[in-house]
C-alpha cells in the first residue's frame, strides 16, 4: 500500500457528504485512490458503499464535498462531466445492457458516439481553417483524399480477412466430403472467393498507388498558391475578425449581467448558510444516528447556490474563437475509426471467449455472460479506472466464478479498480486495500491481511464474524 502512496492520487475525495432528504448516507468522507490500486469496499447493506461508488463519477450528485479526478473537480458544474467520465468505466449490479442492440452494438456504442462528437468538431474546425490559411487549405483537402483512399484500403483488407476465414472453412468441408456434387459446389465457391480476394488485392494496390501519387494533389496546391485564394482568404479573415469583435462585445454584456447576480446573491447566501448550520440536529432511527437540517432553509440554500453556480458557470464558459485553434486541428477519418472500434470489440469478445455471441441479443444470454459483456463494454473506452458496483449480486452462484475470474484478469493488467462486493474471498485475493464502510463513514481500512486477520474496531469484528465462515 505504501508503494501506491508515493504517487499522486488518481482520485481525491475531500469532505464528501450525501443526503437523501433528511437521511444522511455519506458523512464527511476524505480518501485518496492511487493509480494501480485495487480498492475493495465491504460493509453491511445500507452502509453507503454503492452511494459512495456512484458519487465517484457523479452518477449521484454529492450534497457537498469534492471528487477530484486527474486534477478536475467532478462536482464543479463548470466542468464537462461527460468528457471526464470517458476515462471512468462503470459496471452495474443489473448489467444495464441495451436490449435493442446486439452484443457487438453494445460494446461499440460508447466509443462510436464519443468519436462522432470528436469527428464533428474536428471536421468543422478543419473546414473553418481552410478558409483563411493556405497550409490549412492544402492539408485539409489533401487529407480528405488520402483518408478516403485509406478507408477504402482498410475496407478491402477487412474483406480479404473475411474471405480467408470463409475459405478455410470451405476447404475443410471439401476435404471432409466424398460426395462429388458437394465437392463440385464447394470448389465453385472456393474459386469464387479466391477471385474476390485477388480483386481486393488489385484495388488495394491501386488505392495505395494513388495515395503516393503527388500529381493527384497538384490542383489543390496550385489553387492554394493562386491570387484568387489569397484574395478570398483575406476577405474571410476580415469577416472572422469582425465576428470576434461582435462576440467580445456580447460577452461583456453577459459577464456584467451575471456579475451583478453574483454580487446580489453572495451576501444573502452567506446569511442563509449561517442560519442553516445552526439548525443541525441528530436523529436516531432504528438504532442509527442521522444528521438533519431545517427543510425550508435547506431548500432556500440550494436554490441560491444553484443561481450562484449558474452565473459563475455562464461567465466561465464565455469564449472567443481563436484562429490558431482551427489551424492546429488534425483531420480524422470516421470510416477508419469505426472499423478500428469494431476490431477492438472483437478482440475484447475473444478475450472472454464470447466472440460467437457478437450478433446475439442480450435476452439470449445467461446472467454471467451479460455481466462479462457489461465489463468489456466498459473496457472498450480504455478507461483509467474501473468502478464495480457489486458485479456478482444479481448472478446465480454457479455463474459468480466466471465474472470474478474476468475481474481478476483485468486486475492483473494493472488497471486501477474500486470494487463494492460481498465476496470476502475475492476481496482478500484481489484487493491491495480494503475499506470497511458503516453508517456512511469509512470505519476502518488496511491491507486485506490487516482487515481480515486483525480487525481493530468492534463493529468490523462483528461484521466479519457474520460473513466469514
Amino acid at each position: 500500500m505504501n508503494d501506491f502512496k508515493d504517487k499522486e492520487p488518481l482520485i481525491r475525495i475531500n469532505n464528501l457528504y450525501k443526503n437523501f432528504g433528511d437521511l444522511q448516507v455519506l458523512n464527511d468522507i476524505t480518501e485518496n485512490i492511487y493509480e494501480g490500486e485495487k480498492v475493495v469496499i465491504i460493509g453491511p447493506s445500507g452502509g453507503g458503499k454503492s452511494t459512495f461508488l456512484r458519487c465517484l463519477n457523479v452518477l449521484e450528485d454529492p450534497t457537498s464535498g469534492q471528487i477530484i479526478f486527474e486534477g478536475k473537480d467532478l462536482t464543479d458544474f463548470k466542468i464537462d462531466i461527460n468528457y471526464c467520465r470517458r476515462n471512468i468505466g462503470m459496471v452495474f449490479q443489473q448489467f444495464n445492457l441495451f436490449e435493442n442492440l446486439t452484443v457487438l452494438g453494445n460494446i461499440m456504442l460508447a466509443p462510436t458516439i464519443v468519436g462522432n462528437s470528436v469527428d464533428k468538431e474536428t471536421r468543422k474546425n478543419n473546414k473553418e481553417a481552410s478558409k483563411y490559411n493556405k497550409e490549412a487549405y492544402i492539408n485539409y483537402n489533401i487529407g480528405i483524399i488520402k483518408d478516403n483512399l485509406e478507408s477504402k484500403i482498410i475496407i478491402e483488407d477487412d474483406k480479404i480477412n473475411n474471405y480467408n476465414t470463409l475459405l478455410l472453412e470451405l476447404e475443410k468441408k471439401y476435404k471432409n466430403t466424398s460426395d462429388s456434387k458437394k465437392q463440385a459446389n464447394l470448389e465453385k465457391r472456393i474459386n469464387n472467393l479466391k477471385e474476390k480476394i485477388e480483386t481486393s488485392k488489385i484495388l488495394i494496390k491501386e488505392y495505395t498507388t494513388n495515395m503516393d501519387n503527388s500529381s493527384c494533389y497538384d490542383k489543390i496546391i496550385e489553387y492554394a498558391n493562386s491570387e484568387e485564394f489569397k484574395i478570398k482568404a483575406n476577405a474571410n479573415l476580415e469577416k472572422f475578425k469582425a465576428k470576434v469583435e461582435a462576440i467580445k462585445a456580447k460577452n461583456e454584456e453577459i459577464k456584467a449581467k451575471n456579475l451583478l447576480i453574483i454580487k446580489e446573491i453572495e451576501p444573502e447566501l452567506k446569511i442563509v448558510e449561517e442560519q442553516w448550520a445552526k439548525t443541525r440536529k441528530e436523529i436516531e432511527r432504528r438504532g442509527k444516528i442521522f444528521i438533519a437540517y431545517d427543510k425550508k432553509l435547506s431548500s432556500k440554500k440550494t436554490k441560491l447556490q444553484t443561481k450562484l453556480e449558474n452565473a459563475e458557470r455562464t461567465i466561465d464558459r464565455l469564449s472567443v474563437p481563436e484562429l490558431e485553434k482551427y489551424i492546429d486541428y488534425k483531420y480524422y477519418n470516421k470510416k477508419v475509426r469505426i472499423i478500428n472500434i469494431k476490431k477492438q470489440a472483437f478482440e475484447l469478445l475473444n478475450r472472454i471467449g464470447l466472440a460467437d455471441k457478437a450478433n446475439k441479443y442480450p435476452s439470449t444470454l445467461s446472467g454471467g455472460q451479460k455481466q462479462r459483456i457489461a465489463i468489456v463494454r466498459a473496457l472498450a473506452m480504455n478507461p483509467k479506472v474501473m468502478l464495480f458496483d457489486e458485479p456478482t449480486s444479481a448472478l446465480d452462484p454457479e455463474m459468480v466464478g466466471e465474472v470474478l475470474q474476468l475481474i481478476k484478469d483485468i486486475a492483473d493488467t494493472g488497471m486501477t479498480m474500486v470494487i463494492v462486493t460481498h465476496e470476502m474471498g475475492f476481496a482478500k485475493e484481489v484487493g491491495t486495500r480494503v475499506l470497511f464502510m458503516d453508517r456512511g463513514v469509512i470505519a476502518e481500512q488496511g491491507t486485506p491481511s490487516e482487515v481480515f486477520n486483525n480487525p481493530q474496531s468492534p463493529r468490523l469484528q462483528e461484521f466479519l464474524s457474520k460473513v466469514l465462515i
